[in-house]
């Protein structure tokens, strides 16, 4: 009995450092490129300094100025992969939580997730 229990814990012990791998991923490639798009972006501004008045407005506006290139939109939707780095870590998380069946800290991930949602609409008004 205590060599299925050993087994149990270094099963569980083996996805919780798998999580913690992959949040760490999530986090850096989200940074990595967060920064990216920025420096591109300051990049084209540097070449185009007029652009740097530019309104874009909304966010799906900015996306789509990005991708015709005004320097402005691309460091902002820079700036906005940055902000969703931490949302999709908690995605990120309760799926991990749910693959592990750990249903409380998949309702704290949950919880943090909605909280997350109500901010961004309270924020949008």
């Amino acid at each position: 009995m205590s060599n299925e229990n050993a087994k149990a814990a270094a099963e569980r012990k083996r996805v919780d450092v798998d999580l913690n791998q992959i949040l760490h991923y999530v986090l850096l490639v989200g940074v990595m490129a967060s920064i990216a798009v920025m420096l591109l972006g300051l990049v084209l501004l540097f070449f185009n300094p007029g652009a740097a008045s530019h309104h874009t407005g909304p966010i799906v506006a900015t996306v789509v100025a990005a991708f015709h290139g005004n320097p402005m939109a691309i460091i902002t939707v820079g700036i906005l992969l940055l902000m969703m780095t931490p949302a999709i870590r908690v995605v990120t998380c309760i799926i991990g939580f749910l693959v592990e069946r750990d249903w409380a800290y998949t309702a704290i991930a949950v919880a943090v997730a909605l909280v997350l949602t109500f901010s961004i609409f309270v924020a949008a008004e």
